[in-house]
Formats: C-alpha cells, sequence, structure tokens
C-alpha cells in the first residue's frame, strides 16, 4: 500500500491509452471502437502493472460502461481495513484520470469507467463506477 499513488498512476494509463484511441477513431461506431480496444487489452491480460496489482482484464457493460477488473496479489481483505483502502485508492484514482486532458474523448462519448478490485482469495474488495463527470 506504500506504492498506492504509483499503481493507481500505472492504472490509470490503461484508461488513457484506450481513450487516446477512441478519440482517434470517432467516426467508427463507439461501441465497436471500444470492443476492438478492450480486445487488443485482454489479449495481454492477465498483467502485472505494479508489483502485486494485476490488471486482469476489460470488458464493455451496458450503458458505454467499460469495467476494469485488478487483483492485489499481496491483499487479504480478511486482514487488512478495507475502508483505508477505499479511502485511499478512489480519489487517488480520480485525481490521475481528472488531470489527465486525454481523458476528453470519454467524457465527451459520455462513457462511464468501472473498477473492481479483488483480494487474493478472490474477494471483491470495492467495486465503484465513476460518470463522465467524475473523471
Amino acid at each position: 500500500m506504500k506504492n498506492i499513488f504509483k499503481w493507481t498512476a500505472l492504472l490509470s494509463c490503461f484508461v488513457i491509452m484506450f481513450c487516446e484511441s477512441v478519440s482517434a477513431q470517432v467516426n467508427k461506431n463507439l461501441e465497436q471502437v471500444i470492443q476492438q480496444d478492450l480486445n487488443a487489452l485482454n489479449s495481454i491480460c492477465p498483467r502485472e502493472v505494479e508489483k502485486g496489482v494485476i490488471l486482469n482484464g476489460a470488458r464493455l457493460l451496458p450503458q458505454q460502461t467499460v469495467e476494469y477488473s485488478y487483483t492485489l496479489k499481496n491483499f487479504d481483505s480478511k486482514a487488512y481495513n478495507v475502508t483505508k483502502f477505499q479511502n485511499k485508492i478512489i480519489p487517488a484514482l480520480k485525481d490521475s484520470l481528472k488531470a489527465n486532458s486525454k481523458m476528453q474523448a470519454l467524457r465527451d462519448n459520455q462513457v462511464r469507467l468501472s473498477f473492481v478490485f479483488t483480494d487474493k482469495n478472490g474477494s471483491v474488495i470495492h467495486k465503484f463506477k465513476l460518470l463522465p463527470n467524475e473523471y
């Protein structure tokens, strides 16, 4: 948990890479572009994005929602205060995404972002969504 801000930046990098592709292909059907990008991302998953943080993959949900799934392989929700985790990761992730101007294409297209974090046992630590006006 010491490197929370470092790996939060890495998590947002995957979202930003996806965003660049969306903005470059605005003339195509948005859902097709999103799905193509998610297929490309999923082809390299699972992927360790930071020590102990695994990006399992991403998927397109209804209402133009892109869900990213992460596992914290050194984290056991039964032995750690999950509220502490939630209070650190959500604000840091929001701030990282808000600070990046490349997110504008996703906001303009009303794409929602969803994040699911599980512990090393597969238990959901936290799941949350961000609406376009929140990132």
